[in-house]
């Protein structure tokens, strides 16, 4: 699926390493307070999510960013119009 999805490089060769050591994400964890359970969960949340992606993506963009003017002008052009061809492209990348 992934080929299909226009800008879409995770796990390629044109996304660099992260320049976060593994001991550096695991002190964030632990001064976030993330745990296993934490993950554990966001696990689960993605099984049960997994087959309503389209609608929670059309929910966050028309329900929540389109009401937050500095974040829903990056989906309009400057004259104020949408732009579909764009969202319907990064909305794949969900």
């Amino acid at each position: 699926m992934r080929d299909q999805i226009p800008g879409y490089t995770f796990g390629t060769a044109e996304v660099t390493d992260s320049p976060v050591t593994m001991g550096e994400f695991d002190a964030l964890k632990v001064t976030t307070g993330f745990s296993e359970k934490d993950e554990a969960f966001l696990r689960m949340a993605g099984e049960v999510l997994r087959n309503q992606t389209s609608r929670i993506v059309e929910h966050w963009r028309s329900g929540i960013i389109a009401g937050i003017p500095h974040l829903a002008r990056h989906s309009r052009s400057p004259d104020g119009s949408p732009l579909t061809d764009y969202m319907a492209k990064s909305n794949l990348r969900f």
